[in-house]
């Protein structure tokens, strides 16, 4: 069968009207705007994905998808071109519908400018207000809809990830859920599986007053406004983890609340094998649930509380009214003095003796911050999550890896442009210029070794990716770091950086919006053909950068400027306005001397 090729939304949703059960859709590169999807049902089902594989369609407003059945929706992006139009706003939706599955996709929400959103530290601004500096959409909603698979997601720069109300049997894997205030919310759903996902990096806001900030939690069920209340709900295998740099979150949290039936039962929770990295006492809280299992989790402080972190700051058990609890091999400090977790013992409750209760004491082997070591090296073998398994599969995979002794400079060609014409020459992995031309890197040298060592006597810090660890960001100081063989995440604020991706699709990420240093970053070996890209978060925007034209694009538009190095190889941007924020793609010809 001959797959639909599409152009613009109104294409698109003409095709969706007409094309046969087994067919497929396929949309050109380019933007797509305000899209709906209804009323067809596909036995043998109906796939929508980009016709190129690297160079994904971009929905920037909204894609709705309302009942419909047998749908895949497959290798697309959608990225908010502007404030969304109200305060609880989706990018994608999926209402009315069963038989759905979202794959391979990534929402990145519209991070407020200035003039858009409100001033984040005024006592006048609210939650629900535009805020600058902070998202405001929902990455995607499932309301009234029933067998949907959610796998391979990426969903950033949002005030919520992902909501679920009247929602039965969903699975929800491989999911990256980071830089967004909120992670999961729901109620009013049935036989949720939560497994294999990273949940990281959140980003709450606070105006300073304890009345107006954020409530964050990364997975909260309610019964508010419910009807029949949450049942069957499995998390399983996921990580959480804020950093030493982030803000502390909520990691798992819920209760009954009052609702317009105080009947509403919150039934059977399996809470189980996952690790959680937080400052916030609300690791693990269950409120008013039959039916709970919380076994093999692992719960430790971020690393820069201190050895003996307030107890409002350490990841604990909590259980509260609830009944038919059994609690084992799990990993935590103590929640007091007195008791190992906040039990209310009122109820049916079986605390084995497996739980391992972590110690205050540096040079104890059960030294909480030794723990963690292990747990991040991948040596800890006392429960939490496989990192294997909540390795993620999307886009430019976010991998564990090996190390790699050759981080080389293959060099990258060009790509494909918007309009399907061959633009960029198989020059090697440079950026844009003013008029964007695609240059190689080269410059200065590009030899690890040689500029490790010398970032190394002059004082940089370096950081390599390990396969239990293939998120590096920069330090307090100016820092090197070293990507494996496979994929990895080098982020970089604040300090100078110079980052080495190595092999495969590597993300570099480049965090302008809250600093007023004077900053240069440096990507030795961006590689556009193997998946390598960009992200950008200015206080602005944040943008994705997938290739050379998108890149060419947002200097068009003013939000970047680029030269070319002196050399001619590789390219120099910097934030518009801001030519202290550098981005060097290619090695700069003053590289050593620059270190030094």
């Amino acid at each position: 069968m001959t797959p639909w090729t599409v152009t613009n939304s109104s294409e698109l949703e003409a095709a969706f009207r007409s094309v046969a059960d087994g067919g497929r859709i396929e949309l050109a590169p380019g933007t797509y705007d305000y899209t709906e999807l209804t009323g067809r049902t596909f036995v043998d089902g109906v796939t929508i994905t980009s016709a190129v594989a690297d160079d994904r369609a971009v929905f920037t407003d909204r894609l709705l998808l309302k009942d419909v059945g047998g749908v895949t929706i497959a290798a697309l992006e959608v990225e908010a071109a502007a404030l969304a139009p109200g305060r609880n706003y989706p990018r994608l939706t999926v209402r009315d519908s069963a038989d759905v599955t979202i794959a391979d996709v990534s929402i990145a929400g519209h991070i407020a400018s200035a003039d858009e959103g409100q001033d984040p530290f005024s006592a006048r601004t609210k939650r629900l207000d535009p805020i600058a500096g902070f998202g405001q959409d929902i990455g995607l909603t499932l309301r009234n809809s029933t067998d949907v698979t959610l796998t391979g997601l990426e969903l950033s720069d949002l005030r919520m990830g992902i909501g679920l109300s009247d929602a039965d049997d969903i699975s929800i894997r491989n999911v990256d859920i980071h830089h967004v205030r909120e992670g999961i919310n729901m109620h009013d759903v049935r036989g949720v599986l939560i497994e294999d996902n990273q949940f990281r990096n959140f980003t709450p806001w606070s105006s300073g007053s304890k009345k107006n900030i954020d409530h964050p939690d990364m997975i909260q069920f309610y019964g508010a406004n419910s009807t029949f209340g949450v049942h069957d709900l499995t998390i399983r295998n996921n990580v959480f983890h804020q950093d030493a740099d982030d803000l502390q979150t909520q990691t798992i949290f819920g209760r009954r609340n009052t609702g317009p039936d105080p009947d509403i039962a919150l039934t059977n929770f399996a809470i189980i094998g996952n690790t959680i990295i937080n400052g916030h006492l609300h690791g693990i809280s269950i409120y008013d649930v039959d039916g709970v299992r919380i076994i093999d989790n692992v719960l430790l402080p971020k690393p820069d509380l201190d050895d003996i972190p307030s107890q409002v700051n350490r990841p604990a058990i909590v259980t509260v009214r609830s009944s038919d609890i059994e609690i084992s091999g799990n990993t935590l400090l103590p929640f007091s003095k007195l008791r190992d977790m906040k039990i209310d013992y009122s109820t049916d409750v079986t605390v084995a003796d497996d739980n391992i209760i972590l110690s205050y004491t540096p040079g104890d082997p059960l030294f909480w911050r030794t723990v963690l070591e292990q747990v991040e090296a991948g040596t800890w073998d006392h429960g939490g999550a496989d990192r294997d398994d909540t390795a993620l599969d999307i886009g430019p995979d976010v991998r564990p890896g090996d190390v790699s002794d050759d981080v080389s400079d293959d060099g990258a060609g060009g790509r494909d442009a918007g309009d399907g014409s061959d633009q960029g020459a198989d020059d090697g992995a440079g950026g844009v210029s003013d008029d964007g031309t695609d240059h190689g890197t080269g410059g200065g040298s590009d030899d690890p070794a040689a500029v490790i060592k010398a970032a190394q006597d002059a004082g940089w810090r370096v950081k390599t990716a390990t396969p239990a660890d293939d998120i590096l960001r920069s330090g307090d100081g100016p820092t090197v770091l070293v990507g494996g063989s496979e994929n990895d995440w080098l982020s970089a604020r604040g300090q100078d950086t110079i980052m080495f991706g190595g092999a495969d699709g590597d993300g570099f990420v480049f965090d302008f919006r809250n600093t007023d240093n004077a900053v240069r970053h440096v990507v030795t070996d961006l590689d556009w053909d193997a998946g390598d890209y960009l992200r950008i978060l200015t206080p602005d925007g944040g943008h994705f950068v997938r290739s050379p034209d998108k890149l060419a694009a947002l200097v068009d538009r003013g939000w970047l400027s680029a030269a070319a190095h002196d050399d001619g190889t590789g390219t120099r941007l910097h934030v518009t306005g801001r030519p202290d924020q550098q981005i060097d793609l290619g090695v700069a010809p003053d590289l050593l001397d620059w270190i030094g």
